[in-house]
C-alpha cells in the first residue's frame, strides 16, 4: 500500500495550484490503489487549513469529512471522526489532543493521564495527573 502526505490532500482540497490539484486527483482517483493516510498527516492538513488558509474549524472539519468519504483513502476512521467532532465542539483543545483522547477511548486505554488541564477537564477519556489523582 502507498501513502499520501498532507500537501497532496491540501492541493486536492484547496485547489490553489491547479497543476498539483490535477495530479492529486489523478493519484487519488486511480482504481483499486488505496493510499494510507496517517493521523499525523490529518493533523497537519487541519493545521494548514486553519492557520495558513484561515478556515474555521467547521470548514476544516467539513473538508476532512469530504476526504474521509473517498474510497481510495485509508484512514483509521473511528478515532479520527470522534476526534474531529470533539475538536469542533471544544475550541480550546487541539486536534492532536482530541485524537490522542479519542484513540485512548477507542482502544480502552483510559484514563489518558495528562498534565494538560484543559484536556483533563474537557475530554471524558482524559484525566489530569495530580498528586490527588495519582493512582496507588
Amino acid at each position: 500500500m502507498e501513502s499520501v502526505d498532507a500537501n497532496v490532500l491540501l492541493r486536492l482540497t484547496v485547489g490553489d495550484i491547479s497543476e498539483q490539484r490535477d495530479l492529486a486527483r489523478r493519484l487519488i482517483g486511480r482504481p483499486a490503489s488505496p493510499l494510507a493516510v496517517s493521523p499525523v498527516v490529518l493533523m497537519e492538513f487541519l493545521h494548514a487549513l486553519t492557520s495558513h488558509y484561515q478556515a474555521t474549524r467547521e470548514q476544516a472539519a467539513d473538508a476532512l469529512r469530504d476526504l474521509l468519504d473517498l474510497d481510495n483513502l485509508q484512514v483509521e476512521q473511528e478515532s479520527v471522526v470522534a476526534a474531529l467532532d470533539w475538536w469542533v465542539g471544544h475550541p480550546k483543545l487541539s486536534f492532536e489532543d482530541c485524537y490522542v483522547a479519542a484513540r485512548a477511548a477507542a482502544t480502552g486505554a483510559t484514563p489518558l493521564w495528562t498534565f494538560d488541564k484543559k484536556l483533563g477537564r474537557q475530554h471524558p477519556a482524559a484525566r489530569e495527573l495530580t498528586e490527588a489523582a495519582l493512582p496507588v
